[in-house]
């Protein structure tokens, strides 16, 4: 059984891995509208979902004894000693924090795989700021997805990442004016009101949680 368990959290691990790498590479490009959106995108449908909701929901649990917190319901034991056999709470309580656990991984994955800093420095945010956004309620950017826009000379540009990308990093980690999340083109509203709604378009993009961490 173990051994079935282990392989599939493999095979899990490795597809991880995998996506990771590729988003990574796309990433490396350059386009920013396109890095705008894939950041959008990887909060809204994998960090928050999958990563941090897990930790949510099992830390807002009451507070779980230590026994309890680290058993191992695949070895039967905690912390050396034997789960007693009216303990059955034990091994009910180590699945349940089976979520987090995987959370925790595949965070430390992102942060080993991936070298887009905006994108890292997002997920650092999200993960420790005590108030981190909701996906409704909160003011929303919606832009069109412009891949071309006009310098300060006033010529046609297509729009790149301004960073110089040394050995995979950003030369200057410091900068934060990578990404606008569609601040420049594109207009505010509040999701919740009706009187600022914004006609929908098929080219245009809607930024809910990447600008408020920005912010």
């Amino acid at each position: 059984r173990r051994q079935k368990v282990l392989d599939a959290f493999n095979d899990t691990a490795y597809n991880i891995q995998d996506e990771l790498l590729l988003l990574d590479d796309a990433m490396k490009v350059g386009l920013t509208s396109l890095n705008e959106q894939m950041i959008e995108m990887m909060l809204a449908t994998f960090v928050y979902p999958l990563l941090l909701q897990p930790l949510l929901l099992y830390f807002q649990r009451s507070p779980i004894p230590q026994h309890v917190l680290f058993a191992d319901p695949l070895n039967e034991h905690t912390a050396g000693r034997p789960i007693a056999d009216v303990d059955t709470a034990v091994s009910e309580n180590a699945m349940v924090l089976a979520p987090a656990k995987s959370a925790f991984f595949f965070l430390s994955a992102a942060f080993q795989f991936l070298s887009n800093p905006p994108l890292l420095r997002l997920l650092f945010t999200a993960l420790f700021h005590p108030l981190a956004p909701e996906a409704t309620g909160e003011t929303m950017i919606r832009a069109k997805a412009d891949v071309a826009c006009l310098n300060s000379n006033g010529k046609v540009e297509i729009r790149i990442d301004t960073g110089e990308f040394v050995e995979g990093m950003i030369s200057n980690p410091y900068d934060r004016s990578t990404y606008a999340f569609g601040t420049i083109t594109g207009q505010k509203c509040v999701s919740s009101s009706s009187s600022s709604k914004v006609p929908m378009s098929e080219t245009s993009c809607v930024f809910v949680l990447a600008p408020t961490l920005a912010e």
